[in-house]
């Protein structure tokens, strides 16, 4: 640590370094998002990652089951390889099962193990139809005769974190800087089984490190990867056979301090729904009051 006055060579380095580190102090660096109007968490992978509560909202559904597939054709193929997928439901839907922006996921042994499970965004769905894309172009197999079926599913054993809006990202310069983070969610957790169930559910403040995107050209944004939990409170709940929703109450983070070393992060809080015991699915997840505040302090 830099010290005044400076009276000796070892002295000036540290005080040079401490200067070209940047302003000192709180603010320097500070960013969040607050709001307390209801909203739907989406369950995407992409923003928006909330929808108003009204009347002309549907819910965004947190499970899907699987709807059986049978064809597959592959969309603005260049040079052997598409983002784009067109799936053929084996019957006709009553109504469209899947909603725009919805990450789907694959279990047919044709695929490969990069879809399997996996990715896929839905771009179009109809009664008969959907249209998918991967972040990037691939190269798909020729199918065999089985495609198997697609579907949705938000438990955590199969699917990342459930994101919300309460979000922030900040830029840390040095090794001695603490980010201090404070976040709020109330939730109301939805769910759905035929027979005595338990789930957990956890609300957590997750970090993300920034990559520079090189999967796509022209990419406006960073891609936010290897996921770490800085703090969490989680609670295990029995449920009777039926459909309900469970209060998680007001989950409030006031002292989360983090030390993640240089660079550019994303700070975010997210809810991890997961079935521990009997046939239990995630139903509508309903935030209301909601904040996160991420900023920098230098040492």
């Amino acid at each position: 640590m830099s010290q005044y006055p400076v009276i000796t060579e070892e002295g000036l380095y540290e005080a040079v370094n401490y200067l070209a580190s940047g302003p000192s102090g709180l603010g320097q660096n500070f960013n969040g998002f607050s709001s307390y109007q209801p909203a739907y968490l989406t369950g995407t992978l992409r923003a928006p990652y909330t929808v108003p509560v009204d009347s002309t909202t549907n819910p965004p559904k947190m499970y899907v089951a699987p709807v059986a597939i049978s064809a597959v054709t592959q969309l603005n193929v260049n040079d052997g390889k598409t983002p784009n997928l067109e799936w053929t439901f084996t019957t006709p839907q009553s109504a469209p099962p899947f909603a725009v922006g919805q990450t789907i996921r694959g279990d047919s042994a044709w695929v490969p193990n990069y879809y399997v499970g996996n990715d896929g965004f839905v771009l179009t769905c109809s009664t008969t139809n959907l249209i998918t894309q991967y972040p990037s172009a691939l190269e798909w197999p020729t199918p065999i005769t089985t495609y198997g079926s697609v579907y949705v599913n938000n438990d955590f054993s199969v699917a990342p974190p459930i994101s919300t809006d309460a979000n922030a990202r900040v830029t840390v310069q040095g090794p001695t800087d603490i980010v201090f983070i404070s976040s709020q969610l109330s939730l109301q957790s939805g769910y759905s089984c035929t027979t005595t169930s338990t789930f957990e559910v956890a609300v957590q403040i997750n970090r993300y490190n920034a990559n520079v995107d090189t999967t796509r050209q022209g990419a406006v944004d960073y891609l936010f990867q290897n996921g770490t939990t800085i703090s969490e409170q989680r609670v295990t709940y029995t449920v009777q056979p039926g459909s309900g929703s469970v209060d998680t109450g007001q989950n409030i983070f006031t002292t989360v301090l983090d030390k993640p070393s240089f660079g550019y992060y994303w700070y975010i809080c997210e809810v991890v729904w997961q079935a521990d015991s009997g046939d239990v699915v995630p139903g509508t997840q309903t935030v209301g009051l909601r904040s996160l505040t991420a900023q920098v302090i230098k040492q």
